[in-house]
């Protein structure tokens, strides 16, 4: 009986200095974000649009560098994308990370396998190629309809381009605060 009670107290002892020494090792994450409303509706048949490219030499590419959108060949979607918010708020566009070639990326992933090719895709004229780390907020429209139009370049990703398809997704989300 007396080594159970001396063996319980060392071990009480244990653990104790063991969760004064744990408060030292441990960080607190803490997490928060907003559920939106929904104002917005993407308007039947125009959910989806797609973008047929030129065919390309592997030497267009040769002067690019990993990063870089080759300017000379590019086509666009007008018009496919169609949605209707409440007049009185302002949309934003967002993009899912996984059409993207890896975090911080604004070029597409090349579905159809890894050849050093992907797309930068552009919204309405803009200079700046979309990425899935900044939402983008549309201009308000006195009626509530936002018709979205779409470019895309093929972009050099990283490694050797190689000949071969190159296929990429992208899904988007429109909402509003």
């Amino acid at each position: 009986m007396k080594y159970s009670i001396l063996s319980a107290s060392v071990l009480a002892a244990v653990m104790m200095s063991a969760g004064a020494m744990a408060a030292d090792d441990e960080a607190v994450l803490h997490i928060n974000g907003k559920v939106l409303g929904t104002t917005c509706q993407i308007e039947d048949g125009k959910s989806q649009a797609t973008i047929t490219m030129p065919d390309v030499s592997v030497d267009a590419f040769n002067t690019l560098n990993a990063g870089q959108e080759l300017k000379e060949y590019s086509s666009s979607a007008v018009g496919n994308i169609k949605f209707k918010c409440d007049p009185n708020v302002t949309p934003r566009i967002s993009f899912a990370v996984d059409g993207f070639n890896g975090n911080g990326s604004d070029i597409t992933r090349n579905t159809a396998g890894e050849n050093g090719v992907g797309f930068k895709v552009h919204m309405n004229n803009s200079t700046e190629a979309i990425s899935p780390q900044k939402s983008i907020t549309l201009v308000k429209q006195a009626d509530g309809i936002y018709t979205l139009d779409f470019s895309a370049y093929y972009a050099r990703t990283s490694g050797t381009v190689t000949s071969g398809e190159v296929d990429s997704s992208i899904t988007m989300q429109v909402f509003s605060d």
